[in-house]
């Protein structure tokens, strides 16, 4: 069974993974081409949250409910 801080980190990059893939971009709040570029950035970024997530956890911490 996961801790839950695995599965709060899991939650995050699966929700930004997934928003990144499914973002249209229909309001056209940025350019087509830097539309992509934003898109494969935020991929990126969940990616290194699910690569260090010791780190993440740590600033997450400095946050009051």
């Amino acid at each position: 069974m996961k801790t839950i801080e695995e599965y709060a980190i899991g939650l995050v990059v699966d929700g930004a993974i997934s928003f990144a893939e499914d973002d249209m971009n229909e309001d056209d709040e940025i350019a087509d081409d830097k539309h992509q570029e934003a898109c494969r950035l935020a991929e990126k970024i969940a990616r290194a949250i699910r690569d260090d997530p010791a780190t993440v956890l740590a600033l997450a911490a400095n946050y009051a409910d």
